[in-house]
């Protein structure tokens, strides 16, 4: 009988080929096969803008994720569409007025608590008004990415931002 190897999840399998150091030697970075039984979180974020700076929360200290610099950003709810959630995340968050671009510049996947999810970014930029945090931040700042940069920020938000910093 000929034996046939069938990789189970292929796409993690060969992202696993590809972080191997090509000395024998393995990254010690593995990208786990996804499971279809574990729930995932998809989010909505807005990167808003205002000249060169973008909004930046920290997260309160009752948050997971307590201390961390991110932009307005929160789940999408069952059944709703991801720009009207992100636009409902504005309202919520910082009741700024604000214009969002339609397509999102940017999605990536994350994790919050443990729990994986998927990052939907979209361009908003600032039209008026002053910033009214919620309960689930602490402090903000128009800042400039590489001042963000500079804070506790996930580096794949950061790169977001830029993308979204690129359109005008």
């Amino acid at each position: 009988m000929v034996g046939v190897a069938v990789e189970r999840d292929p796409i993690s399998a060969r992202a696993n080929r590809l972080l191997d150091k090509g000395d024998g030697t393995e990254s010690p970075r593995r990208v786990q096969p996804p499971t279809l039984d574990a729930p995932q979180w998809v989010a909505a974020a807005a990167i808003i803008v205002k000249a060169e700076a973008v909004l930046a929360l920290r997260r309160a200290p009752h948050k997971p994720g307590a201390g961390l610099w991110e932009t307005v950003s929160g789940r999408i709810l069952p059944g709703e569409d991801p720009l009207a959630a992100v636009a409902r995340e504005v309202a919520e968050e910082c009741g700024l007025t604000v214009r969002i671009a339609p397509r999102p510049v940017d999605a990536y996947a994350a994790s919050r608590a443990g729990a994986p999810m998927v990052v939907i970014c979209y361009r908003a930029e600032y039209v008026r008004g002053r910033v009214r945090r919620s309960e689930e931040h602490d402090a903000h700042r128009w800042l400039t990415v590489e001042a963000l940069g500079a804070l506790d920020c996930p580096p794949r938000l950061l790169e977001a931002i830029r993308r979204a910093q690129r359109i005008t």
